[in-house]
């Protein structure tokens, strides 16, 4: 909740729900099958509105009394506690993230015609926007290799599976298009949050169901910042602290 470019980012509305609110629309709506979405995030107090947020909501809320910056152990222990074989990590402030993708993602994971894999990812190489990271972790490989996770390694969650994984370990996913890979769907900022909002007035009830193309498209077509128009600033679900991301898992 404590951004320090968009203060409770996470709780901030749009068009009336909360920005972790819009993204689990958007898993719920687009990705049916992904499995239950659990919210992580800190037992600190600045983070008690979050998980009232999501204790009113019905949403699952795991605090995890660790350093801010241990993402990685915060979500391990989301997938102890809940039994997970696999998990997604997705952060609370990509509410555009592409659940077809997800779903693509996890389907390759549990193939069983398809060489094991502990990661299933379209970072590397980036094909899509920031904001559509795709990254599902088997999580008994990310038990195993956490001890050995750097300080660095533990806020970034995949970073240590990254370095430490042989490449047959990891999957890749294809789709999307190389121009994207600089495109922003995130929110991080306050003309984010702008654009979120107008992305949902424009496309109404079936934003939820845009495609990544077509989301590219919009922000391509879309008034920027600075460009005659005016900036509103206020201010996460599946999972990540400080900024709560939701992780949906299977």
């Amino acid at each position: 909740m404590d951004s320090s470019r968009l203060p409770g980012k996470a709780l901030a509305d749009v068009a009336g729900r909360p920005v972790l609110s819009r993204l689990i629309e958007r898993l719920r709506v687009s990705g049916r099958g992904l499995g239950p979405i659990v919210i992580a995030t800190t037992a600190r107090r600045i983070d008690d509105p979050l998980s009232a947020w999501g204790a009113a909501e019905g949403i699952p809320v795991i605090r995890h009394d660790s350093p801010v910056d241990d993402v990685a152990g915060r979500f391990a222990a989301v997938a102890r506690d809940r039994g997970l074989v696999w998990a997604a990590r997705v952060n609370g402030d990509s509410p555009l993230v592409d659940a077809s993708l997800l779903l693509r993602g996890l389907e390759r994971a549990k193939d069983p015609a398809q060489p094991a894999v502990d990661l299933v990812s379209n970072l590397r190489p980036r094909r899509h926007p920031y904001g559509m990271a795709v990254e599902w972790i088997r999580t008994a490989a990310l038990r195993d290799l956490l001890p050995t996770f750097s300080p660095a390694e533990r806020e970034h969650v995949t970073a240590g599976l990254y370095a430490t994984l042989e490449s047959g370990r990891i999957a890749g996913l294809g789709g999307g298009d190389p121009a994207w890979a600089d495109v922003r769907t995130v929110v991080d900022t306050a003309e984010d949050l702008d654009r979120l909002r107008r992305f949902v007035a424009d496309h109404g009830p079936g934003w939820t169901r845009v495609s990544a193309g077509d989301i590219v498209a919009w922000i391509a077509g879309s008034p920027q910042p600075g460009a005659g128009e005016a900036v509103a600033g206020t201010t996460g679900t599946p999972g990540t602290t400080p900024n709560p991301s939701p992780r949906s898992a299977a």
